[in-house]
Parts: structure tokens; sequence; C-alpha cells
């Protein structure tokens, strides 16, 4: 097999993400969204502490992928969340493509 790199798998992370946010934004209920919120504001708090949220923001893309009612996200989810953790611990994904999926449904609710 041969070796993916950083940026193909990043490439590959952000279209699945995409999905993932697509079906959300037409299936999310008040309780996830209220999920997500909660979650939301304990990333910032651990960030504003300077504290690393990574476990907090794992558990937003699950929350996510549950907001999109398609359980085939879940299962993409789970194997590759080693892979992120590996890469963010390694400095090989920036910040930014790490939280741009959570800032776009955060700005996405004012719309709701």
């Amino acid at each position: 097999m041969e070796k993916i790199s950083i940026k193909e798998f990043t490439a590959a992370r952000l279209l699945i993400e995409k999905g993932i946010l697509d079906e959300a934004m037409e299936n999310v209920t008040d309780e996830d969204i209220r999920d997500l919120q909660r979650n939301l504001a304990k990333s910032k708090e651990l960030i504003a502490m300077g504290k690393l949220a990574t476990d907090v923001n794992i558990e937003f893309h699950s929350l996510l992928a549950r907001a999109s009612k398609n359980t085939i996200y879940a299962l993409l989810k789970e194997p590759l969340t080693p892979c992120i953790l590996i890469c963010v611990s390694e400095g090989l994904e920036t910040s930014s493509s790490i939280k741009q999926p959570s800032e776009r449904m955060s700005s996405s609710w004012r719309l709701l």
C-alpha cells in the first residue's frame, strides 16, 4: 500500500466533513444545536485558559456526525480520529483546517 500524504488525508477528511456538515444543516434538531453549542463553549473556555481542546474538538465532530442523522458518517469518523490526532500532535495539520467546519456550523446556527 502506498504512503498517504498529509495533503491527501486532509483533502479527503475535509470532503467527508463537508458532507457531514451539509446533512447536519438539513437534519439538525434543537437538542443537537444545544449539544454543539455547549461543546463549542467548553472548547472556547479551555482555549481561553491556555489549555488544549483536542478531546472537546473530537467530541464536536462526533456530535456533528450524530446531527447529520446518517450513521455512515459516524462510522467513517471513528477510524479517522486516530489519524487526525497523529497529524495534530505532529503539527502536520493547521488549526485552521481542523476548526473550519465547526466555525462554519456555528455561523450557520445564527441563520436558523
